[in-house]
């Protein structure tokens, strides 16, 4: 399906770590298109202007890292860099340097770094609070929550997390809560906004399939989120919450939390809720 969009005569950029099989397919569309393949390279995930190593708060940062790599680090709105985004990053910068190559013109090292710095995906392992840390991220199948799952610890720094979840009944919940439920003390189950939510319940019994009984199901997402963070303060050291499983859930979230500023604690908030129609993204 994502192939379909190739045109005769032009440059499919190809990420790294692809699939053999998925590779066969794609280079079998491009033969039949004439198309020209660029691939990301596993020496290319290390060009990125600065090492994933150096995102970190910008109060631990040491004085000798720019101030470019601080400000992508850490922002109001940002936890660092995930692991994912650096391949992300690599695959873009691939194929912006096809496109220009083609055009004759030379990327410059500059605008590559203003690019990352610039560079913010809403939704995508995102902060939106710090007390307690409370993050929200768009995985809605097993390898978008692999790769959070991966990307977490660096920033949870050893705390204890909360899970808000919810989930649409196509996508494979059980295999998300397999990745996930291994890095949670407690977890909330709800209903993104959406015909196609799969029930608070339903994934309550896949957890506790799972041998993990720490839950709740609350179908309201803000009173979930909010009973999470509520918990969370009660933690020693506080607990960490994350929201995730859903485009319809996060998107309703962050709808509600521009709306209201931040989440109230401890008791649930009225109202409509909507989520952008980009569930079917990858």
């Amino acid at each position: 399906e994502k192939l379909a969009v190739l045109a005769p005569n032009t440059t499919l950029a190809l990420g790294a770590g692809l699939h053999p099989d998925a590779f066969a397919v794609a280079r079998a569309a491009a033969a039949a298109q004439r198309a020209r393949v660029v691939r990301v390279a596993p020496t290319d995930l290390g060009r990125a202007p600065f090492a994933p190593a150096e995102f970190a708060p910008a109060e631990s940062a040491p004085a000798a890292r720019s101030s470019a790599a601080v400000a992508v680090g850490w922002s109001r709105s940002s936890a660092p860099a995930p692991t994912f985004q650096w391949r992300n990053f690599a695959l873009a910068r691939v194929a912006a340097e096809a496109y220009l190559a083609h055009a004759g013109i030379a990327p410059r090292e500059e605008s590559v770094r203003e690019a990352l710095v610039a560079c913010d995906v809403p939704g995508r392992l995102q902060l939106v609070g710090e007390h307690p840390l409370t993050v929200l991220d768009g995985a809605h199948n097993p390898d978008a929550a692999c790769a959070l799952v991966e990307s977490l610890p660096s920033m949870l720094q050893g705390r204890p997390l909360a899970l808000v979840m919810g989930v649409l009944e196509d996508k494979d919940a059980a295999s998300m809560l397999m990745a996930l439920l291994a890095l949670c003390e407690r977890a909330w189950f709800t209903a993104p906004p959406s015909p196609r939510a799969l029930s608070p319940a339903a994934l309550q019994s896949l957890a506790r399939q799972q041998g993990f009984e720490r839950a709740v199901s609350e179908p309201d997402p803000r009173r979930a989120l909010a009973l999470a963070q509520e918990w969370a303060l009660t933690q020693a050291p506080p607990a960490a919450v994350l929201a995730t499983g859903s485009i319809y859930l996060v998107g309703g979230l962050l709808r509600h939390l521009g709306e209201h500023e931040r989440v109230p604690r401890g008791a649930a908030a009225a109202g409509e809720q909507a989520g952008p129609d980009r569930a079917s993204g990858t």
